[in-house]
């Protein structure tokens, strides 16, 4: 008794079937685009003066480029590159213009030039230095309870410490000893 089935014995990934319609349609966009650079390189006046054999010629060489950008556009679409073959070869030797860069060093002597500022322009801005009592060890919290310390006390922000800030005072005044916390300390 024989038995039906409704699978096919040939299958294809879609991303087979994917692949090569991304083939095909690169293949026709670089033919289409060869052979319509390659018709209008020709110059119509001329070709219709010229005899069968180079109007064959002709015919041939616009046939060819557009086979070889078909084949071109193919691999392109398939791999990625088109292995030089859309380009037919043509190479351009320009090079490109080099930038021009403005500097406020002297080339003739290497010095510095003073910047000019006029009315419209705007100052720089520089970064500044922290004054805060901030290690790089500290951590936000820590900051945060450090800022506040200081701006409690009053005291200058290396001064946040009450020890150090009776050894600087100290050390203003040419004393030989200071009192933190009911402690005598000697100057060193």
């Amino acid at each position: 008794m024989p038995t039906k089935t409704n699978k096919s014995p040939l299958t294809l990934p879609v991303g087979l079937i994917a692949q090569g319609v991304k083939g095909i349609i690169g293949g026709m966009v670089g033919g289409i685009s060869s052979a319509s650079k390659a018709i209008k390189d020709i110059d119509k006046e001329e070709f219709k003066d010229m005899k069968f054999g180079e109007k064959l010629k002709t015919g041939l060489g616009v046939y060819g480029k557009s086979m070889k950008g078909f084949l071109g556009g193919t691999a392109q679409g398939l791999i990625g590159t088109d292995f030089g073959l859309v380009d037919d070869g043509e190479e351009t030797s320009e090079m490109p213009e080099q930038p021009t860069y403005k500097t406020n060093i002297d080339p003739m002597t290497g010095e510095e030039i003073p910047l000019m500022m006029t009315g419209n322009m705007k100052p720089l801005k520089m970064l500044t230095g922290v004054s805060s009592p901030m290690t790089y060890k500290m951590s936000a919290a820590q900051y945060k309870s450090a800022l506040k310390m200081s701006e409690i006390s009053g005291a200058a922000p290396l001064q946040s410490n009450a020890f150090y800030a009776s050894l600087n005072a100290a050390k203003e005044k040419g004393a030989d000893t200071f009192d933190v916390g009911g402690k005598t300390f000697n100057v060193k």
